[in-house]
């Protein structure tokens, strides 16, 4: 793509643009926030007309739609995706579309396949995780994201309504790595699909949804051709993003089929402004003619 023509800028949130793992801390940096060098950069190219746009698996109501001013933004980001592509949030219009929600059918076909290796699904409800057996790791990553937690009664109240996606967590990756290899050949319905999302987490979405089918969607709706896009990501689910984006960016820290499939990686990782620092070197530069909005 000619970086001259951007017209949107795109990006995964946690281990993008925000790191999420304590012991990874850097100059004591808050891990709710962005760096000082990732917020200059998003409001230079806010000024000169560039949209911006954030992606993630979480639901719009978990901090999504207050990271710009969590981050010090004098501004709302443009679109903003959550639920892996279940639900896109247009600023413009202040409207939010949802698409696809697994069925009552489809989440217990999740749920009862899954018990030879976990009773704790995880499904998201309106103001909160609902959970059967929450344990440790369930209840650590919800007040990550100062997310109550609601244990059900039964195992069927997972299942009473439609719901983007069903989760599980555990503290070993290679525990999920043997869930989602489990999951891919015993779950075997074509309106599934299942994939990590960190090394510790695993979801289940319809496949009609990605970050990428959100992106694809806010794009059209604003006549703004891929090819202009450019996608920032890290992990498995940000793949369909990168793929439909006119450039795609991993950032170093990312794992190595999304490097391997990305047109660039960033020369810093996560922890280290590797987002800002490639929009400042290898963007914005390109982009000093720009009139602002």
């Amino acid at each position: 793509m000619n970086k001259q023509q951007v017209s949107l800028i795109i990006a995964d949130v946690d281990n993008t643009l925000r790191g999420i793992r304590e012991e990874l801390f850097v100059n004591g940096e808050n891990i709710h926030t962005i760096s000082p060098g990732l917020k200059h950069a998003f409001m230079e190219l806010h000024e000169r007309g560039v949209r911006l746009a954030i992606a993630s698996g979480r639901p719009l109501w978990q901090e999504l739609m207050n990271h710009h001013t969590e981050w010090e933004l004098p501004f709302q980001f443009d679109a903003i995706i959550g639920l892996n592509g279940g639900e896109v949030y247009d600023h413009s219009t202040g409207e939010t579309k949802r698409y696809h929600p697994l069925t009552p059918q489809q989440i217990q076909k999740i749920v009862t396949g899954m018990e030879p290796f976990s009773d704790s699904p995880m499904i998201y409800c309106q103001g909160y995780e609902l959970t059967y057996h929450p344990d440790e790791v369930m209840v650590a990553r919800a007040a990550k994201h100062h997310t109550k937690v609601v244990e059900a009664k039964r195992l069927e109240e997972l299942w009473k309504d439609p719901t983007a996606k069903v989760l599980y967590r555990q503290a070993d990756p290679q525990i999920i790595a043997q869930m989602e290899a489990y999951a891919k050949a015993h779950i075997t319905d074509e309106g599934i699909c299942c994939f990590m999302t960190t090394p510790e987490n695993l979801e289940f979405q319809s496949p009609l949804v990605n970050k990428g089918t959100g992106l694809k969607a806010y794009c059209d709706a604003h006549h703004i051709p891929l090819d202009q896009v450019i996608a920032f990501g890290d992990s498995e689910n940000d793949m369909p993003m990168l793929q439909e984006a006119g450039w795609s960016v991993a950032v170093a820290n990312a794992i190595e089929s999304v490097k391997e499939a990305a047109d660039d990686v960033t020369e810093f990782d996560v922890y280290h402004n590797g987002v800002g620092n490639y929009l400042q070197t290898h963007v914005l530069p390109l982009l000093m003619n720009r009139t602002s909005k």
